[in-house]
């Protein structure tokens, strides 16, 4: 018997605008182990100083034209997933934002996650992310995460723009990447106060 072969899957879906976004239309199914592993989850965020069962979003596809198919969920599903990212495909995979900031001469700003961390401590990984609140838009997010970590401003990005829709298998996790050039003058404000900030060469297939 002949074997069809399907489409390649994208892992990475280009942007030309902010994405889109539509409900998912099915209930999450919620049983068994996997219901047990989130009520688990949620036993452990109520105990932790700090932390929190809110609301998230979750991704569940991407269209071609970078339309996200979106639901509101809980951390403690995102737990789930990114102990075992196998269960993206039942739950979704967690939604957030990321912002690479780039320097004129090429260099690329990257900040280095506290060891404090529970999820890979110590990392090095985007200038800028977070998770994305259901009701929140990507862009808004993404600003507001800047500000914060950075100490960075719209003004301060200039060519702000999302590149791409990165979905990833190996962290169960779909990220609305952005991308912005480093105005003159502001380096010395997005790496003197933030000690696990520092800039480096990359080569970034989004920035080509």
């Amino acid at each position: 018997r002949r074997i069809r072969h399907t489409a390649a899957v994208r892992a990475i879906v280009p942007l030309e605008a902010e994405p889109r976004f539509r409900p998912f239309p099915f209930a999450t199914p919620l049983e068994g182990p996997v219901r047990r592993a989130v009520d688990d989850a949620a036993l452990v965020l109520s105990r932790t100083e700090g932390r929190f069962d809110g609301p998230i979003a979750f991704c569940h596809g991407v269209s071609r034209d970078g339309a996200i198919l979106r639901r509101r969920g809980r951390y403690a599903e995102a737990m789930v997933v990114f102990t075992e990212p196998s269960q993206s495909y039942r739950l979704g995979f967690a939604l957030g934002v990321q912002l690479f900031v780039e320097r004129t001469e090429g260099l690329i700003l990257f900040q280095q996650r506290g060891p404090s961390i529970g999820r890979d401590p110590l990392l090095w990984t985007a200038s800028a992310s977070g998770g994305l609140a259901h009701t929140e838009e990507p862009r808004d997010a993404v600003l507001a995460d800047a500000a914060e970590e950075l100490g960075l401003g719209k003004d301060d990005l200039p060519g702000f723009r999302p590149v791409a829709v990165v979905i990833s298998d190996d962290t169960g996790s779909a990220l609305v990447v952005y991308h912005a050039l480093l105005r003159e003058g502001a380096a010395d404000a997005a790496v003197a106060p933030f000690p696990r900030t520092g800039f480096a060469h990359c080569s970034n297939a989004f920035v080509a």
